[in-house]
This record gives structure tokens, C-alpha cells and sequence, in this order.
């Protein structure tokens, strides 16, 4: 049996639908990126861009390599005097 998801479009909550709905809703634009989700086994609700594989790559938000960031960042500062 597939998982049910529940998702949420401004204040409100729907579903339960199942995996091919959620990423029908998803491909169709329907779930945006920053609405949430949640399914039976998950902790709280995620915002759907979190979810690994439902959005097309095209709306998810990348997730910022922390490491090249403060390299970069660090390295557009002035040297201080």
C-alpha cells in the first residue's frame, strides 16, 4: 500500500492523496515549493522543496555547500588593516 500525503495550500490542509497524486500535484505546479507536506513516519511537516525527489529539480532550492560558501564569502571581505 502507498504512503498518504497531506499537504497544505495557504491555511489549509488537504489530503490524504496518495504518492502518484503528490507528485502529479507537484509536476502539474499545483504544490509549490514552499508549501508542506507530511506523510505517516515523518517528524513534522516539511516545506515540499526538502523532499528529495517530489518538486522537478527546476523548483527545488539548492542547498548552499556551507563550506565554498564561507570560502567565498570570506574571500570578497577587504583584509583588514
Amino acid at each position: 500500500m502507498s504512503d498518504k500525503w497531506y499537504y497544505t495550500k495557504g491555511n489549509q490542509r488537504l489530503g490524504p492523496v496518495t504518492e502518484e497524486e503528490i507528485r502529479r500535484l507537484a509536476t502539474g505546479g499545483q504544490l509549490q515549493a514552499t508549501d508542506f507536506v507530511w506523510k505517516k513516519g515523518m517528524g513534522q511537516w516539511a516545506k515540499a522543496n526538502t523532499i528529495e525527489g517530489l518538486l522537478p529539480s527546476a523548483a527545488r532550492s539548492p542547498r548552499p555547500d556551507r563550506e565554498g560558501c564561507r570560502w567565498r564569502c570570506s574571500a570578497r571581505r577587504p583584509p583588514r588593516s
